[in-house]
């Protein structure tokens, strides 16, 4: 026979026991996860945790806008196929520098060294 305790039997107070000590194992596991949250965030370029859920429309309270790091990071290696989608749209000569630069995330001097490798760039007339 189970004996009531304010309301709850000894068995449901065993069993809300174990429910606690569950919830109790999920959250210190839970810090860890959060900080890898917020290292990954940013590194992505977001402020904070919070402007990150802001601009995914999970939460209003604060305002979104993306961080510009100077000098922080480490400066971006392109990789082969990187290089050669680069260097495909040179070639093709349909988009301008700034273009070419936006569309494939470098720099404009990136895209002139680039067209100056592939020889796509006249040289300067000498002055008359």
């Amino acid at each position: 026979m189970d004996i009531d305790l304010n309301g709850l039997t000894a068995t449901q107070l065993k069993k809300l026991q174990a429910k606690i000590a569950d919830k109790q194992k999920e959250r210190e596991k839970l810090p860890e996860d959060v900080k890898a949250v917020r290292e990954l965030v940013k590194k992505r370029g977001w402020r904070s945790l919070e402007a990150f859920l802001a601009a995914a429309g999970l939460t209003s309270k604060v305002e979104v806008k993306k961080v510009k790091t100077k000098g922080t990071g480490k400066r971006h290696r392109m990789t082969d196929e990187d290089r050669e989608a680069l260097e495909q749209s040179l070639k093709e000569g349909k988009l301008s520098i700034a273009e070419i630069a936006k569309k494939h995330g470098v720099s404009t001097t990136t895209v002139m060294t680039a067209k100056k490798k592939l020889k796509l760039v006249k040289p300067r007339q000498p002055k008359k």
